[in-house]
């Protein structure tokens, strides 16, 4: 349907609801009495099937005698109610908003609104003034404060609540505000979603192709399962004359204990490396290379022996030991000739030795204890509903897109489809011929990274690092002494400045991209504080701004070592509100429903979050070479989640070897760029796989 068809069939439906708010400020404090009432009849035109009618009048936003009151008290006020009914023959999108009348002298910038269906709890609200402007009949400003849609012959109850906002401080006194309740429709298609997907979209191939199933592995807790054989990276460390005399402890098996391993079948070897290392090949090791999976058998006059190997009972009972200068030492001429083995039990990864020689050794790490290999899709809930992600060793999950290669991280809980980059196809600002003819089959160390300028794919994310405001995609004042101040979204990031340069010079300039075709999606940059971890242990102050010590929600959900994320991680796709209630961490471009709007004027381009590093299989600190997300990324990248100010901003990042870190906001990281589709992009061929990706149509 084309935009003329479109806007011929378009459905404007007025309601006469008239909300009179007399606003009364007192010299040393706000109060303010609210009056509501509905005038006339509804009126419905230019359209006969649908309806909307209005109930519990009696009971509408009663509030009398209130100071100004936050968001979280907002939504306990009681609502006004009204259906609406949609009896047509087809699905009606709708934009539901206030119209603020030219009668009325308060600014609709003090006023805020929340709509949401009866059953769902309220948890946006918005300033009237900030919202988008729709079509008004009534000489006034018609601002949307919620966009929704209907299926053919469904009915919603909504409530609306109203109240002043909490900020509000110039002196209303005597002032009135007029309002309507404007319900415009557009007949359109239906946005695809997961369980009505709309046949020739992407999302029904997904759907075809993918069983939903529950993780193998604990998101955020383990890597994502794998085995041995899924394994492609190896790592190749040296002998040295000195580790080449050391006896290696090994296992001939293993099995699981809890989400570690226990080495079975254990044993040192009867020989040194140096003469015993073929019989190492296919056996389990407790460590990458020889310093961390051996110990010599002997040493004479080794002044550090026994601080090494010794302990303070040891040294005063050991005749090969004893004590000199307040430290353990050898004995001059001693010869200590105990055998130790290292330990093989509740070991967080073991190593499966490919090859071993007699100046290197060749070993696989594995990080997943499970004995079946994950590559699936999985649900959880995000800020819109029920979210998919893939998880593991994926394979199905390639994308080619404006003559690149993308994977698919998910499908949002409003049917956009998240994607990130996977290969470039050789394309700069300077030079936008596509290398190859299919990308996605192509695998390379840099390929996953965008060149904003040239060659150059390499960004801070912020500038300074020295204020609590530098972990913003955009941020506030530095040196500010409040958490708003700080955090407010005013000043653009390096990073965001850097995709934007890329998605201008680069994405928008190539065939078969549209803009049309990218949702405004929530980009997270989660700016909640806290002041203790999920364990309970004290961190930072929680105030957020200046220099103060301070640790950011995802710092909580997932950790900063391997043993607090296997204990403690928890991920979550539901972006969280800022210190005050607020969407300062809810990036979009133009949806001020469930996002902030700060990136008006900017690109819908973005970064992925560490829970959704997580969900895909990552986790702090663990090696996993077999999540997707590490394929053709072989450097350190961003994420879009602070981690902590710690006399320095810091954010999550991920590195070469598949495992999420964190990193200053001043170093120079690589930028992975992430787009979302719209529910109903279409595909002209494949079937997700690398040698045929789903291409997008137009």
């Amino acid at each position: 349907m084309n935009d003329t068809e479109k806007n011929q069939r378009k459905l404007s439906i007025y309601t006469s609801l008239l909300l009179i708010v007399v606003l009364l400020v007192g010299v040393s404090y706000a109060l303010f009495q609210i009056f509501a009432r509905q005038s006339g009849q509804n009126n419905i035109s230019t359209i006969d099937c649908l309806s909307v009618t209005y109930e519990d009048v009696s009971a509408a936003l009663s509030l009398v005698n209130e100071f100004p009151i936050t968001d979280n008290e907002g939504y306990q006020k009681s609502p006004y109610t009204f259906k609406v009914t949609n009896n047509c023959s087809e699905y009606v999108g709708l934009e539901v908003g206030v119209e603020t009348l030219t009668t009325s002298t308060v600014k609709p910038q003090y006023i805020k609104g929340s709509i949401n269906r009866v059953g769902i709890d309220p948890t946006t609200a918005m300033i009237l003034s900030t919202g988008k402007v729709g079509e008004a009949m009534n000489g006034g400003t018609n601002y949307i404060i919620k966009k929704d849609g209907l299926a053919a012959n469904e009915s919603v109850n909504y409530e609306l609540r109203l109240w002043i906002d909490y900020d509000t401080t110039e002196a209303q006194a005597g002032k009135e505000w007029h309002g309507k309740v404007v319900v415009s429709a557009v007949a359109e298609t239906a946005p695809a979603t997961w369980d009505d997907p709309g046949e020739g979209t992407l999302m029904a191939e997904l759907k075809a192709n993918n069983e939903i199933s529950t993780p193998v592995s604990v998101p955020g807790r383990e890597p994502s399962a794998h085995t041995i054989d899924d394994v492609t990276d190896v790592n190749k460390t040296y002998v040295t004359t000195n580790t080449g005399n050391y006896y290696i402890t090994y296992g001939t098996g293993w099995t699981a204990n809890g989400s570690k391993f226990n080495l079975t079948g254990t044993t040192i070897t009867s020989s040194v490396y140096s003469t015993s290392y073929s019989n190492l090949v296919g056996k389990y090791l407790p460590g990458s290379s020889l310093s961390v999976s051996g110990y010599p058998k002997t040493t004479t006059s080794a002044d550090n022996v026994c601080i090494r190997y010794g302990t303070n009972a040891r040294c005063s009972s050991n005749s090969y030991c004893m004590w000199t200068g307040n430290r353990c030492r050898g004995k001059t001429g001693a010869t200590v000739t105990t055998i130790r083995a290292r330990s093989t039990v509740s070991l967080d990864a073991i190593y499966y030795v490919v090859d071993a020689t007699s100046s290197s050794l060749t070993v696989k790490e594995l990080t997943s204890n499970k004995t079946v290999a994950e590559k699936n899709i999985a649900s959880t809930q995000d800020d819109y509903g029920t979210s998919y992600y893939f998880r593991g060793k994926v394979d199905n999950n390639f994308v080619q897109y404006a003559n690149m290669c993308w994977r698919i991280v998910r499908i949002t809980g409003n049917g956009a489809i998240k994607m990130v980059l996977y290969n470039y196809n050789g394309l700069t600002d300077s030079n936008n011929t596509p290398t190859y003819n299919n990308p996605c089959n192509v695998i390379g160390s840099h390929l996953s990274f965008a060149r904003y300028e040239g060659d150059t794919y390499k960004s801070t994310f912020n500038d300074n690092s020295d204020d609590n405001a530098n972990i913003g995609f955009m941020y506030g004042t530095t040196g500010a002494n409040s958490y708003s101040e700080t955090h407010a979204n005013t000043n653009t990031s390096s990073v965001l400045t850097n995709l934007n340069k890329w998605y201008t010079n680069v994405l928008s300039k190539q065939d078969g991209f549209s803009e049309k075709q990218l949702a405004d999606v929530i980009w997270c940059n989660d700016k909640s504080t806290i002041k203790a971890l999920v364990n309970e242990n004290l961190y930072g102050t929680g105030l957020g701004y200046g220099s103060n010590h301070t640790g950011y929600g995802a710092y909580s959900r997932i950790g900063d070592t391997a043993s607090y994320a296997r204990q403690y991680a928890s991920p979550s796709l539901v972006c969280s509100n800022d210190n005050n209630g607020g969407k300062l961490s809810k990036f979009t471009v133009d949806d001020l429903e469930y996002g902030n709007g700060a990136l008006k004027g900017y690109a819908k381009i973005g970064l992925l979050t560490v829970d959704e590093a997580a969900f895909a299989g990552a986790m702090f600190g663990v090696n996993n070479s077999t999540c997707y997300l590490n394929q053709n990324a072989t450097y350190l990248w961003w994420l879009l989640s602070p981690y902590s100010f710690d006399d320095n901003a810091l954010m999550f990042s991920f590195n070469a070897y598949g495992q999420i870190r964190n990193s200053n906001v001043t170093s120079t990281n690589t930028l992975r760029p992430v787009i979302a589709l719209v529910p109903n992009v279409e595909i002209v061929s494949g079937d997700g796989t690398a040698a045929n990706p789903y291409k997008i149509g137009m």
